[in-house]
């Protein structure tokens, strides 16, 4: 009786050599010349072709086998030379014929594919490498730039950390971090934020102080006005102040009426100018006898008068006379109407005088006498928008 081992020893397949040849698809595409060539010739005519070719084993590297072990030749994608012949591009779509390949020059171009191929590997690796080195220049003379710069900031949104920032350079934002940067680099995270940090203290020193000026200023007024009541206020004004019932605003009204009291006889300038306007509309054309100017339309352009006339050059020297701390300017007012820009317009005048009562600027305008037309008449053989409103 044989034993176990005997008999698996008596049982054991031979070794299998392995396989000469290897089964590879090729696929290539015909142009519409090459399926005519194709059907003279008595082959198949699809615009797309598919060969089942064997591969030597001294001719493997003309194949490659995707991740479903499909052995395909290769000739997708292809490597062409264009233009430079030292410039390799990548073309992802088969082979074109005009004519029924072979299967010699199906090898021919899958061996030119595969040289090239390695050739436009080693550029894009040469040409990535070069990148990166300008890449890490650039990185590099931005991080010395920013550090020997004290007024140099990060960008502030987001805003920098201790690990990470950006900053703005002359090829756009670049982010610092100090895990993945150089010696340098490294180092301008932390100062960004550091920068950050004074800056954001500074401003908010800066407004507590504008804050502090701000309400010492209230305060100095606030006690200039009790020093102004004690002098000048009525009894009823010293009462409501010690009440604190008397509002500030009411107070500087009454100071300002006594700073002016001088020029009391002189008419203050009236805030009409919709109600001015209508009026010299009305009267200036009939085209606008029954138009309506709402405040909402009226277009005021005040600006220092230029020129004056011998009456209102006479109200300045009378104001200048009366009160002569205070500043006077005669002004121009233009009004206009918004929905016309054809309608006539008319500039009428005022003197703003302005004094500074102890910590209080004070300001009054009067008006001045004269006013000026300005009439414009639209295009010949056109009416304007008003008058055609209206018409």
């Amino acid at each position: 009786m044989a034993t176990p081992t005997a008999a698996l020893e008596t049982t054991a397949a031979p070794p299998v050599s392995p396989p000469r040849n290897l089964t590879a698809f090729a696929t290539y595409h015909l142009s519409d010349a090459g399926r005519k060539a194709a059907l003279l010739a008595g082959l198949d005519a699809r615009a797309v072709q598919q060969l089942t070719i064997d591969i030597p084993i001294n001719r493997l590297h003309l194949v490659r086998v995707d991740a479903q072990g499909v052995a395909r030749l290769r000739l997708r994608p292809q490597y062409v030379r264009q233009g430079d012949p030292e410039r390799i591009v990548r073309i992802d779509a088969p082979p074109v014929f005009d004519v029924p390949p072979t299967v010699d020059s199906l090898f021919a171009l899958a061996a030119t594919h595969h040289e090239l191929h390695q050739l436009h590997d080693g550029q894009r690796a040469t040409a990535e490498a070069r990148r990166a080195d300008a890449e890490r220049e650039l990185r590099l003379a931005a991080a010395v730039a920013f550090l020997q710069d004290p007024n140099a900031r990060a960008i502030p949104h987001p805003r920098p950390t201790a690990v990470r920032c950006l900053l703005q350079t002359p090829r756009g934002r670049r982010l610092f971090d100090v895990r993945a940067d150089g010696p340098v680099a490294r180092d301008v995270p932390s100062e960004a934020l550091r920068r950050f940090r004074a800056d954001r203290q500074a401003r908010l020193d800066r407004h507590r102080a504008m804050r502090d000026e701000q309400a010492a200023t209230h305060l100095a007024k606030k006690a200039a006005i009790a020093d102004w009541l004690a002098t000048h206020g009525s009894a009823d004004q010293r009462a409501r102040h010690t009440a604190g019932m008397l509002a500030m605003h009411e107070a500087i009204e009454a100071i300002a009426a006594h700073s002016f009291a001088a020029a009391d006889d002189l008419p203050p300038y009236a805030h009409d100018g919709a109600a001015r306007l209508q009026q010299h509309l009305r009267s200036t054309a009939s085209a606008y006898a029954d138009v309506t100017v709402a405040p909402a339309d009226l277009l005021v352009t005040t600006t220092l008068a230029t020129s004056a006339t011998r009456e209102q050059w006479s109200l300045l020297e009378h104001l200048q006379s009366t009160l002569p701390e205070a500043t006077v300017r005669l002004r121009t007012h233009r009004l206009s109407w918004r929905a016309d820009a054809h309608a006539p317009a008319l500039t009428v005048y005022s003197v703003v005088v302005t004094q500074r009562v102890s910590l209080f600027t004070l300001r009054r305008e009067y008006a001045a006498p004269g006013s000026l037309e300005h009439v414009r008449r639209p295009a010949r053989g056109a009416l304007s928008p008003g008058v055609a409103a209206l018409t």
